[in-house]
């Protein structure tokens, strides 16, 4: 319905714009794109008032807007421009009537009707916060409210007629039942409450205070708030300076480090992707140290892993799109410290169902493996990196999917060839590569670990169920009932790390291992063997182990010692993502 009414609508307006045929096919079809892509804009069109208004904001001023505080303002500003031109009152024969109290209600100053619209928006969302049941829809305001915001602006005007006014002329308000009205959607009672707020004095502790009060509430009026800040006659450097009161200072004292301050962090970073801050001031160096600091705080939302899971990936996600100080650009997306020794060693391999009763049948009998030492990825392989790759090596992937995706998801729908392409491109970089231990840069390959590396890597020595010990916890690891619903930004299961450290070893995506799926346990515990078992070259028929579990996986299912099958090496597996090397490990060669 929406797309038809898109279609028709630009082609009924077009001879008024001056449009053929195909431009406003083309414009049409770039509304209907944008209201798949953005939500808000998806909620809009769901009403065909507000989808008309929207499509005559698009035809009428040349281009949507791309910020959602720009649309709900030129939305607002449409509306209230009803209050002027459609108050005129005619007699049969056409002929102008003059009435004395509408032209009363019409010669309100502009910016004292703008303010008084904007407090009866402030006025009902708080109330409405504060009700013990709360609708989703906009509130519903009594009609001595609403005269009770507007009287003093016109005292001479009788009730009835100013509220007829309002809502037949001014069109922000529309009644609901007898004597009682409401917004027309509860996105124009938040974003005028967010103008009341920042129009006022000290608008970053009063949000803040708010915020403390009840943050779900609050956050798109304080989020549509400072989209405002920095239009109509304020200033970017403004909005900029409310958000740079958001985050003062620094994650660097734990006692500094609170939820409260953490998830006032992760709004400063959607409101700095809302105000697209990188593309609107590119020179500007408050900015850039509000941007920095944010992007730091975000960090720590992922490393301390106090807030829940849900909350975690997202700010993982506002953080990739903010850029992520963990990874470097020059080294190939790489962090700071990107492998972890593992020394040489036994380790218990496999499950025992006495202890683990929902072990599976390829996962046992439990039994120790001897293997050499070797280092192992602190990270999941992500899109950034593996794109790096590609863009560096020209390397054609299986499937140029591999390629999406936020850069600092691990990248999945990747072959094991393109998993072994991509170590073999990343040995040759090695020698380049800053901050590497002396002895990782001569004399060492990056491959695919092994099943058996990799279930030590994920279960240290005494023979865990679970990364981090015997008892399943779903804010430890990203699978079904954690409620994420597809991959989560690296690191944000700080408490899901496996003995030696790595993240994420467990959830989140499948993992290539270079193990030949098929073979019965135990594992082969000699050279000779293991090479009947183990591939390092790309030609190879047969299928390869994964490991690891995805976000899809369901609970109970075990995260780290089920083998949990193969797929051909040129698949990629539907449902849940495989990754080329969630861990690339370096062997001696």
């Amino acid at each position: 319905q929406i797309s038809h009414f898109v279609d028709h609508w630009y082609q009924a307006a077009r001879p008024a714009i001056g449009w053929d045929a195909e431009t406003a096919a083309g414009r049409g079809s770039l509304l209907k794109q944008a209201i798949q892509q953005r939500p808000y804009l998806a909620d809009l069109a769901s009403r065909p008032l507000l989808l008309t208004l929207t499509a005559a904001i698009d035809t009428g001023g040349g281009k949507l807007p791309e910020d959602r505080a720009d649309l709900y303002e030129e939305a607002v500003n449409l509306l209230l421009l009803r209050w002027q031109i459609g108050s005129e009152i005619r007699d049969a024969e056409g002929k102008l009537i003059s009435d004395a109290q509408i032209a009363q209600v019409q010669a309100i100053p502009e910016e004292q009707k703008r303010r008084a619209i904007e407090k009866l928006a402030f006025q009902v969302h708080e109330r409405q916060g504060q009700a013990q049941s709360r609708s989703a829809e906009s509130a519903d305001i009594p009609a001595a409210d609403i005269y009770a915001v507007f009287s003093p602006l016109v005292p001479e005007v009788n009730a009835t007629v100013l509220l007829t006014f309002l809502e037949n002329r001014a069109g922000l308000l529309i009644g609901r039942t007898a004597e009682v009205y409401t917004f027309l959607h509860r996105s124009f009672q938040e974003y005028l409450a967010g103008c009341y707020l920042v129009s006022g004095d000290n608008f970053a502790t009063r949000m803040k205070a708010l915020l403390a009060s009840d943050r779900d509430w609050w956050r798109d009026v304080c989020l549509l708030a400072v989209g405002a800040a920095s239009k109509s006659g304020r200033t970017m450097p403004f909005a900029l300076g409310i958000l740079d009161e958001f985050v003062p200072g620094q994650p660097d004292e734990a006692a500094q480090i609170t939820p409260g301050r953490q998830r006032l962090a992760a709004l400063t970073g959607t409101a700095l992707l809302e105000l697209r801050v990188t593309e609107r001031a590119p020179e500007s160096e408050k900015a850039r140290l509000v941007q920095t600091r944010t992007a730091r705080w975000l960090v720590n939302i992922l490393q301390t892993g106090r807030l829940p899971a849900q909350e975690r990936a997202r700010a993982g996600d506002t953080l990739a799109r903010l850029g992520d100080p963990r990874f470097r650009p020059d080294a190939f997306y790489l962090p700071d410290d990107p492998f972890i020794h593992i020394p040489a060693g036994r380790f218990t391999m496999g499950s025992d169902e006495k202890k683990d009763p929902q072990a599976y049948g390829d996962e046992q009998p439990q039994h120790e493996v001897d293997l050499g030492e070797y280092y192992i990825a602190r990270y999941l392989v992500t899109v950034v990196q593996f794109r790096a790759f590609v863009e560096q090596s020209a390397y054609k992937p299986d499937t140029r999917s591999s390629l999406d995706g936020l850069p600092n998801h691990p990248v999945v729908n990747v072959t094991w060839y393109d998993a072994l392409a991509y170590c073999d491109w990343l040995t040759a970089q090695l020698p380049q590569l800053p901050n590497l231990p002396a002895e990782l840069r001569r004399g060492w390959r990056v491959t695919l670990p092994s099943e058996a590396e990799w279930e030590r890597a994920a279960r240290g020595t005494d023979g865990r169920i679970y990364p981090w010990g015997n008892e399943f916890d779903p804010d430890k690891a990203n699978v079904d009932v954690t409620g994420i619903g597809g991959t989560s930004a690296v690191g944000c299961f700080p408490a899901g790390v496996s003995p030696c450290g790595a993240l994420d070893i467990g959830g989140n995506v499948w993992e290539w291992t270079r193990s030949l799926w098929g073979k019965n346990y135990p594992y082969p515990n000699t050279g000779a063997d293991r090479k009947t078992r183990e591939r390092f070259t790309s030609d190879n028929k047969d299928g390869m182990v994964l490991r690891g579990g995805s976000w899809s996986l369901l609970l109970g299912t075990p995260v780290v010692p089920t083998v949990s099958g193969a797929i051909p090496l040129s698949g990629t597996t539907s449902g849940a993502s495989v990754s080329p090397s969630r861990r690339f490990e370096i062997l001696n060669s």
